[in-house]
């Protein structure tokens, strides 16, 4: 696939204290996106709708608990997958339990050090964008996800989605949306945290891959291939096939292509 520009990644702060608020938008703003939500009703709404890299939440808060608004994240597919750092009261280790039961990633005790904040952060978010380069070499392999936990699962489901309308060249970013119950824009969010790219470079993508597979492996001509893989036209899919592989359809069947 190719190469996403680098972005600023995105924080969330749930906190309904203002001054801690004032805090961490201060001290984490020059580095990331900062979204700021003031009590967990408000978070989880906003969490839902911008799809944030990483969550930072009290634990104590009106309308919405910490441990409410994480277990609600872990819930639902389209935030599952989003680290969630728990701010607690030093000592109160019944609350830690709590948390990791509904799947907080980490915690930080109050009063909390900057620098331990900020490498906690760092950690989370490398260990998210290792995982996306794992999820992209295996699509770039073989378009297929092996389902190790609840948000590969998720990809699984694209991947099939994708895989079983392979042939139907109206079947696009809207139809795969519509297939996963998503918002396109919410799919666009989701698939862009889960591989740093857009649902319209994975398709892609998977129709190429799948492509070169056919060249590979069968006695099928190129215009049977791109038909088969879901392009109308043989001359735009001999242009597609090249800018992702840097050589033509016909070069997949020597020695040199495709490997």
């Amino acid at each position: 696939m190719s190469d996403q520009a680098q972005e600023m990644e995105t924080i969330l702060v749930v906190e309904d204290n203002e001054d801690v608020r004032l805090v961490l938008l201060t001290e984490l703003e020059d580095e990331y996106e900062v979204l700021v939500a003031t009590d967990g009703r408000e978070g989880l709404d906003m969490a839902v709708l911008d799809v944030p890299d990483l969550v930072i939440t009290d634990i104590m808060m009106p309308v919405l608990s910490g441990l409410e608004l994480c277990k609600a994240l872990k819930a639902n597919e389209v935030t599952n997958h989003i680290p969630v750092v728990m701010l607690t009261a030093r000592g109160k280790e019944d609350e830690q339990v709590e948390g990791l039961e509904v799947g907080a990633n980490d915690y930080i005790s109050k009063p909390f050090s900057i620098p331990i904040l900020k490498m906690r952060i760092h950690n989370l978010l490398e260990s998210r964008r290792n995982y996306r380069m794992l999820i992209l070499q295996q699509l770039d392999k073989d378009g297929g996800i092996e389902a190790v936990s609840f948000e590969d699962r998720f990809m699984e489901r694209v991947v099939k989605l994708v895989g079983d309308h392979m042939a139907d060249p109206d079947f696009g970013v809207e139809q795969l949306a519509a297939k996963m119950n998503m918002a396109d824009r919410t799919l666009q969010r989701k698939l862009k945290a889960m591989t740093d790219t857009t649902p319209q470079d994975v398709i892609r993508s998977m129709r190429l891959n799948r492509a070169c597979d056919l060249l590979k492996n069968s006695s099928l001509s190129v215009s049977e291939v791109a038909y088969q893989t879901g392009y109308l036209e043989p001359t735009n899919f001999g242009r597609s096939f090249k800018k992702q592989f840097g050589f033509p359809p016909s070069q997949c069947r020597s020695e040199e292509g495709c490997e």
